[in-house]
């Protein structure tokens, strides 16, 4: 593993934490904001803009038509969901075109959001850095790991689904060797290496 060099910017440090389904990322993640560093969400963030940023509604509306958005009982804007399953699942080029309008917003709110943070090292979790396009704003990447029948069972239990689905589901993402081509450090969170002194010794790699 390669060790990070301090952002001699000024800015905050900024650091990826990265991995498949099951690996445990978001896990990791919440650990370390109970060490007291900030950590964006892209998954939960992205959500949140696809109902209020204008730039995806509008973007949105016009490649799907007003039927992708729709009220709730409170009135409030919320994504009509099987129109945009139904346009993805139509094309595999249409999971990109989507990606196209969200991603851009996203990084551009994680970046605004990691200026106005009050901490020296910022994180962010995402699945996936590479595709949408943010490696080049990161100062370090961590890959979460763990073995596959780890991975599988911890989403059983959490998704109540079956092993083949998530086989199917694990075989579309990018593989552990492909995620380590482009991750500084490495966290195996396999339920008995501990996390906590993993995640401390990559933070003091850091020299932040």
């Amino acid at each position: 593993m390669r060790s990070a060099e301090m952002n001699r910017s000024g800015k905050p440090f900024k650091v990826g934490v990265t991995g498949g389904i099951g690996s445990g990322k978001s896990f990791v993640c919440k650990i370390i904001e109970q060490m007291g560093y900030p950590v964006y969400f892209c998954d939960q963030r992205a959500k949140e803009l696809m109902v209020s940023d204008r730039i995806i509604i509008s973007r949105l509306t016009e490649l799907l038509g007003n039927q992708v958005y729709v009220k709730d009982n409170e009135g409030s804007l919320v994504l009509n969901k099987p129109v945009v399953e139904k346009y993805i699942f139509a094309s595999a080029e249409h999971t990109g075109i989507i990606n196209s309008i969200v991603h851009p917003v996203v990084k551009n709110d994680f970046l605004r959001w990691a200026e106005e943070q009050d901490s020296d090292i910022v994180f962010v979790e995402s699945a996936i850095f590479k595709e949408a396009g943010f490696l080049d704003s990161l100062d370090a990447v961590i890959g979460v790991t763990a073995p596959l029948d780890v991975r599988i069972q911890r989403v059983i239990k959490r998704d109540n689904t079956t092993p083949e689905r998530i086989e199917a589901r694990i075989r579309q993402q990018s593989a552990d060797d492909e995620i380590r081509e482009f991750c500084q450090f490495v966290i195996i969170n396999d339920g008995t290496s501990p996390l906590e002194e993993q995640i401390k010794s990559i933070i003091k790699s850091f020299n932040v």
